[in-house]
């Protein structure tokens, strides 16, 4: 018999004796697709997939997804469901009981996930207008958030005498008078590169500071770094428009996708608009210099 002919053989065993975590598992599934809590670009809300190489025992998970709150595997136990947040993989969570969940997944249901389901809607309709209106209202948002604490970080570093930029390739320092251009994008890096020159306790406190407002970015933009993945991956250009000059690194320019199809989601904090276009009209406007855009 082929491996195929036994990994399939295999899975119906384990389903017949695992029956009861199964029927568990559809009714989380449709509780999350009542409440609009999986991905649209998702292709079932479920797997089961083996977990050796013998092919007999087999991982049962549950998929859940918010625009903020990120993506979850809910792993079917015998006596409870386990918890992954893959987009913090590395902290834990407490196990949830079958009764548990459901109130778990309530909690999911949210002003967010009900925007973010409208976004869906539209870009599977290829509502332009919709679209283009929530990215909007987003970005607006996102800005809103952040650019108060973005100014008292920055006039903060412009007024101390000795804050420098650490380069990462050779660990040297510059003072920050002396950078040439913006040098606010270095906020969002990592480990963090500012320091205060010859003040160790100054430089903590900096980095502490600047590592509260780098979780206040990262919460920001989750929702818009969100509807910019689904738009890419359901083929609908998206462009972001920057006040950055061409020579810096967050230009103007266009979401693209990685050597494994995955979205590249830039940095936001200089963004003034992003926009989302049909295939047709995107590679018009590909095609044009780029001194044809106008930022309005």
């Amino acid at each position: 018999m082929s491996n195929p002919d036994n990994l399939y053989n295999n899975l119906l065993s384990w389903i017949e004796n695992n029956n009861n975590k199964v029927i568990l598992a559809q009714n989380i599934a449709i509780k999350i697709k009542e409440l609009n809590l999986l991905n649209s670009y998702r292709k079932l809300p479920f797997e089961i997939v083996p977990i050796n190489d013998d092919s007999t025992d087999f991982k049962l998970t549950v998929f859940l997804d918010h625009p903020k709150k990120g993506s979850w595997d809910l792993i079917v136990l015998d006596d409870y469901i386990s918890l992954v947040n893959l987009d913090k993989p590395n902290k834990s969570y407490d196990s949830k009981t079958s009764d548990e969940i459901y109130h778990f997944i309530e909690e999911f249901n949210d002003e967010d996930s009900r925007i973010y389901n409208e976004f869906q809607i539209a870009v599977e309709s290829r509502n332009y207008t919709i679209v283009n209106k929530l990215l909007s209202s987003e970005l607006k948002k996102y800005h809103e958030a952040i650019d108060s604490e973005l100014a008292s970080i920055k006039k903060f570093l412009s007024k101390a005498e000795n804050a420098g930029l650490t380069n990462p390739s050779d660990g040297s320092v510059s003072y920050l008078n002396r950078v040439m251009g913006r040098w606010d994008l270095a906020l969002l890096w990592s480990p963090c590169p500012f320091v205060i020159v010859s003040d160790p306790d100054g430089t903590k406190n900096l980095q502490d500071k600047i590592y509260d407002f780098k979780l206040l970015e990262q919460d920001s933009c989750q929702m818009i770094n969100n509807m910019q993945k689904l738009c890419v991956l359901s083929d609908i250009d998206v462009e972001i428009r920057t006040d950055s000059r061409e020579n810096e690194m967050d230009a103007s320019g266009w979401v693209t996708l990685d050597e494994l199809g995955i979205p590249k989601i830039g940095p936001l904090i200089h963004a003034v608009k992003v926009i989302a276009y049909s295939k047709f009209e995107g590679n018009l406007r590909k095609a044009q210099p780029s001194s044809g855009i106008i930022l309005k």
